[in-house]
């Protein structure tokens, strides 16, 4: 290919990897765009799980599907690992068995001749690009380029993945808190019921409204209210269990579905959060900061999410009116 049939194809497989639904789409156009340069017999994306630390093959052509499912290794001090960690592009155009480089690289089958480029985003090491040949000297020096080339899309596609997989969890979480928007909780409740549903076990919801809320507001400001509400999710969060599930509903109300736990348990739940805002230390003194807390659990009468939430609702209003440690259950 000269330079411009060169240029025309990268810029085919950016627009390719810009139009990327999932990262696989991306991967394999750059794995198509390789074969369009040079013969390959084995080509590989094999990047670092970020879980298990093991090297994963993520997409490739010419390797079993068995093998591909089955393979799993450390990365290591041999070429893979000096691909990786140093950054460094290999070619082996005449292959030798005994070689050590060799049985690092060794995917599926013997090769003749190999290259690898290795794959960063943003400085950081995600793993290798790698293809190799049947046929002694295939590759040179102008392949190694471009498969650098295509390990550096390959970087471009993995880290447009991941910013898409942070924009859609901090498009479920409420900014400030880190708590999920009521849209996302009310995804999780339906989950919850569904499994309520099948296997009989209790669930309880908690709606908890901060009671001085708009009178800090209007003494302090917009932004001062905004660290008091995240005051009171720090407390909520400290005093939860690990699989319940935390929402913010309403500019000042914090609503915690709680797998599992029965009227009984969730009224434990609403007195530990009461007893911590009590006792915590806010910006302000003045007014005194306390919660209202209505608490649902699920019965014959309330077994989907818009008669639970209507409980819930119901039960925090009995809350507001009352005197003393704010708390009501339906």
């Amino acid at each position: 290919m000269n330079e411009h049939d060169v240029v025309e194809l990268l810029t085919e497989t950016v627009d390719a990897i810009n139009s990327q639904t999932y990262l696989q789409q991306g991967l394999r156009a750059i794995i198509d765009s390789a074969r369009k340069v040079f013969e390959y017999r084995t080509i590989a994306v094999i990047l670092t799980d970020p879980e298990s630390e093991y090297l994963k093959i993520k997409t490739s052509r010419g390797l079993s599907k068995k093998f591909v499912d089955g393979y799993a290794r450390r990365v290591g001090t041999g070429i893979v690992g000096e691909t990786i960690w140093a950054g460094k592009a290999i070619l082996i155009e005449q292959a030798q068995p005994s070689d050590p480089a060799y049985t690092d690289l060794k995917l599926e089958q013997d090769f003749c001749c190999a290259m690898c480029a290795p794959i960063v985003a943003q400085m950081r090491p995600l793993g290798y690009l790698f293809c190799d040949s049947d046929t002694p000297g295939v590759f040179n020096n102008e392949s190694l380029t471009f498969l650098k080339l295509l390990a550096d899309l390959a970087a471009l596609a993995v880290d447009k993945d991941r910013m898409y997989a942070l924009n859609k969890k901090l498009c479920r979480v409420d900014e400030s808190t880190l708590i999920l928007h009521f849209e996302s909780f009310h995804e999780e409740l339906e989950k919850e019921l569904r499994r309520e549903l099948r296997y009989r076990e209790p669930l309880s919801l908690l709606l908890l409204d901060i009671n001085n809320f708009k009178r800090w507001k209007d003494q302090y400001g917009a932004e001062s209210a905004r660290r008091l509400f995240q005051d009171v999710v720090y407390i909520v969060r400290n005093c939860v269990r690990g699989m319940d599930i935390i929402g913010k509903h309403g500019v000042d109300e914090v609503i915690v579905c709680c797998p599992r736990a029965d009227k009984k348990g969730a009224r434990r739940l609403a007195d530990r959060i009461c007893e911590f805002v009590e006792n915590y230390t806010f910006e302000h003194d003045e007014p005194v900061t306390s919660v209202s807390i209505g608490v649902a659990t699920v019965s014959d009468e309330r077994r989907d999410p818009k008669s639970l939430l209507a409980g819930v609702r119901t039960a925090l209003l009995e809350a507001q009116r009352k005197e003393g440690r704010k708390i009501a259950e339906v």
